[in-house]
């Protein structure tokens, strides 16, 4: 019966695994749905694809589907007929739980049956289980060892050293017996344009090497004001000692996004923004460059509302959370140097205005000039996802999904390196617990 059991199993098992497509709704519009893909990988087999392909489904004639049809019938029948012949007296169970042994077929020749027991049933991991396990397989030592191996210098979307990475966790995936399969998707993302570099005018000329991604490019002209974290209450602050109507505000990085500091500087009136990091707030060498985004809103914003298909065709549009004036970043040497020179009204000491750059003191400005000038471009970039799949026992076509973030604007070893160690480092304990 169990041959029987084994040999159904392994004709209907089937891998299953959801992809995203576009469905026609009542009103017209299309939306996005996720759906399971038919493709099936028979045991033992490697997953297809690779870190820049995977094949189509496999298609099944109908021809196909008939015979497996009736090759199921038929392990019914003759799996209950055994089954029948060689269980003609059921077993029995107590009622305190324990396996209690019962007579099976026979002649009657005085002699005693042979006894069967029944073993107790199999005791699920509890969550206190599970999270124990984890604790003693997850090691510092093993982080360090990803943490460095995981660690590049350039991983910004789309680079020769994004694609190095996904292959690394493809790579390690398929040494897992996780059966990855990459997604491509191919999408527009800024960048800095090395023959025409993002540049401030104050005084002398800075060529800041951190940008924001998805600014507004452009070139402008204006007073230069201090305003703190760009905060809602901060610019109204501002605002009661010094015109904000076309000044470049000058903010520290902190307590709100960037995306959220420059919409409120636009609300305002200003025509563009400088953002630094302050001492104050983070504990950093002066001259690290800063990077980030700008983009109020999640997801591609020249797709709104849609993942970037392969090859799929948008009617051109922009997502509403693009900011609207140029930002740049730029250092705290280079945000020192022009606070010692903004001149105006000096900040209250009442306020938490004051940050603690050396030899500086905050003042309000509004009444020295200063020009930011942004020049970047939009690129297309072929993206990779990677996927893995560690497949339960119980209900296999449940899922539970953790992700991590591959890529980054800068260096993104807080959030990228860390992110993927652990992802990485997770994959590693579940398959061991899995497995042993």
């Amino acid at each position: 019966m169990e041959r029987i059991r084994s040999a159904f199993h392994s004709m209907m098992k089937s891998e299953r695994y959801s992809r995203f497509t576009l469905q026609p709704s009542e009103n017209g519009e299309r939306h996005a749905e996720v759906n399971l893909s038919d493709y099936a990988a028979e045991d033992g087999a490697e997953a297809p694809g690779s870190p820049s392909f995977r094949p189509e489904p496999l298609l099944h004639s109908r021809r196909t589907a008939a015979f497996v049809i009736l090759g199921t019938v038929i392990l019914f029948v003759a799996g209950y007929l055994i089954g029948y012949i060689s269980h003609q007296k059921p077993m029995a169970e107590s009622d305190c739980g324990q396996s209690v042994t019962v007579e099976t077929g026979g002649t009657n020749t005085g002699e005693p049956s042979p006894a069967q027991t029944v073993p107790p049933p199999d005791v699920s991991l509890s969550w206190k289980d599970v999270t124990q396990l984890l604790t003693d397989k997850l090691s510092s030592e093993a982080f360090k060892k990803t943490l460095k191996e995981f660690d590049l210098f350039s991983r910004t979307a789309g680079s020769e050293g994004d694609l190095n990475l996904a292959n690394r966790i493809f790579t390690t995936f398929k040494t897992l017996e996780m059966k990855p399969w990459t997604d491509i998707h191919y999408v527009q993302l800024p960048m800095p344009d090395s023959n025409n570099p993002n540049t401030v005018y104050f005084g002398s000329d800075v060529k800041p090497a951190g940008y924001l991604a998805y600014s507004k490019p452009g070139r402008v002209e204006g007073r230069l004001v201090y305003g703190n974290y760009g905060r809602q209450e901060d610019l109204d602050f501002v605002q009661g000692r010094v015109d904000l109507k076309g000044s470049v505000l000058l903010l520290r990085a902190g307590k709100i996004t960037f995306a959220q500091q420059v919409d409120n500087a636009a609300r305002m009136g200003a025509s563009a923004v400088l953002i630094y990091l302050d001492t104050k707030d983070y504990n950093l060498v002066t001259d690290t460059e800063l990077y980030g985004h700008v983009h109020l809103g999640s997801g591609d914003p020249y797709t709104p509302g849609f993942p970037s298909f392969n090859h799929t065709q948008f009617a051109p549009t922009e997502s509403a959370g693009l900011p609207k004036i140029p930002a740049q970043t730029i250092t705290a040497n280079t945000a020192a140097a022009l606070l010692r020179n903004i001149g105006g009204p000096e900040v209250d000491a009442s306020t938490d205005f004051k940050g603690e750059l050396k030899s500086v003191t905050y003042k309000l400005g509004g009444s020295q000039n200063i020009t930011v000038e942004v020049n970047n471009v939009l690129v297309n970039k072929e993206i990779h996802n990677v996927f893995g799949v560690v497949k339960g026992f119980t209900d296999p076509d449940r899922y539970v999904v953790l992700g991590a973030q591959r890529d980054a604007w800068g260096r993104g070893y807080t959030r990228a390196t860390v992110g993927t160690s652990v992802l990485i480092e997770l994959a590693n304990a579940f398959h061991e617990m899995v497995k042993k």
